[in-house]
């Protein structure tokens, strides 16, 4: 009679307390990358129908708009401007000439920027991190902290007129 009681009150208990399902984390929150790839987008369609440094054709906004998500989306994004099929070149040839007009390094400058305000919110990100100094290597450190820089300096050289490598 014992057993029977001890096996109906563990039916009984099951039943009306549901195992609890196991809570894992996360591995990533995919939420602040989706609105920083929307923000970076917005920010540069809303800077070039502002006409920013005199910029009145907008394709350099496509490939931000098109692969932005990831970690190679700057790479893919900025590999897109120059590829002849896109057409973002053209859009900033001089049709008499042939040659790139001032506004393309101008817009390039601008993306760039876009670039530089995203890869240093990434850095404080990173740096935030509990425990950052002790789970993260050297090397780490000094690409999230590097690669604003270089993307800053880029975009200088790019607006300055006749300074195309000037960042280099």
């Amino acid at each position: 009679m014992k057993q029977e009681t001890e096996q109906v009150e563990r039916q009984f208990s099951a039943e009306v307390r549901p195992q609890q399902a196991s809570l894992k984390p996360a591995i990533a929150n995919p939420l602040p990358l989706g609105l920083l790839s929307f923000a970076t987008g917005l920010f540069l369609v809303c800077v070039l129908d502002l006409n920013a440094r005199s910029i009145t054709t907008p394709n350099i906004v496509v490939g931000v708009l098109i692969f932005f998500g990831g970690f190679a989306a700057f790479n893919f994004s900025y590999a897109m401007i120059f590829l002849p099929g896109t057409g973002i070149m053209a859009a900033y040839t001089d049709a008499e000439t042939g040659e790139l007009r001032a506004e393309f390094h101008q817009a390039l400058a601008m993306y760039l920027i876009a670039w530089f305000i995203l890869t240093v919110i990434f850095t404080i990100r990173q740096s935030g991190r509990p425990g950052f100094c002790l789970r993260t290597s050297s090397s780490w450190i000094f690409a999230f902290s590097s690669w604003p820089v270089v993307i800053w300096r880029a975009a200088r050289g790019f607006s300055k007129p006749g300074t195309r490598w000037a960042w280099l």
